[in-house]
């Protein structure tokens, strides 16, 4: 079973009423990716430019974690006590389950993309169980397909994968992927939309050489830790 959600993604400010609990707070900076494991053993793996506020140890009732940026929950299955993700956008409430969350602020959507199990997601004041579900900011229309687990998942082994995606989407992709900053100086590269899978583990001038070929008359340099378009 395959799920992905597509939302609008502001940057998530949690709201914490239970003071005596104490929250952790883990960056993950661009470049970076880190492997958290919480007090119930449940596994996350954070996705560089990510922030996940968690509890030390959780309470009696359900577990809640806030998340801004992308991470893969491996939640341990208890049914007495939901597992909770929030985001600015949506909430998604598992039992038990493998999925994947991207909710960076300046992306123009969020997405829920679901591999093993079920989840619950709520968003708008609604909730339902989703299984495959995509919503696109374009058309303001909901389509159902199979999620690629590539597309979702791959980041965790290192791989860059883009399905109709701007520059600009592209280029913060790359800044947070590799930790290098890119500076685009023209506008005639808006209209560019680019579908491509680098799972090869490229460097950052053999994907740039990559991408020149795919975009008409791009053209870029590498100087230390910087990327020009041109």
């Amino acid at each position: 079973i395959a799920l992905a959600i597509f939302l609008k993604a502001p940057v998530v400010q949690p709201t914490l009423e239970s003071s005596h609990i104490k929250m952790l707070e883990c960056y993950v900076g661009n470049g970076e990716k880190q492997v958290i494991t919480m007090s119930d053993s449940t596994t996350v793996i954070l996705n560089s430019g990510s922030v996940l506020i968690y509890p030390e140890n959780f309470g009696a009732d359900e577990k809640e974690v806030y998340l801004t940026g992308e991470a893969i929950f491996d939640v341990t299955k208890d049914a007495s006590h939901p597992f909770i993700v929030k985001t600015s956008d949506f909430s998604i409430k598992v039992l038990g389950t493998l999925f994947n969350v991207c909710s960076y602020p300046e992306a123009d959507y969020s997405s829920a993309t679901l591999k093993e199990g079920s989840i619950s997601l709520s968003a708008d004041g609604k909730e339902a169980w989703l299984q495959t579900l995509n919503y696109s900011r374009t058309t303001h229309k909901v389509s159902i397909e199979q999620a690629d687990m590539d597309d979702a998942f791959g980041w965790k082994d290192g791989k860059l994968c883009f399905k109709s995606a701007s520059i600009h989407q592209i280029i913060k992709s790359i800044e947070r992927h590799y930790g290098v900053r890119v500076y685009l100086t023209t506008g005639k590269y808006d209209n560019e939309f680019v579908t491509a899978k680098f799972i090869y583990g490229e460097s950052v001038d053999e994907l740039f050489s990559a991408l020149s070929l795919v975009i008409p008359g791009m053209r870029y340099t590498v100087e230390n830790n910087a990327v020009y378009i041109r």
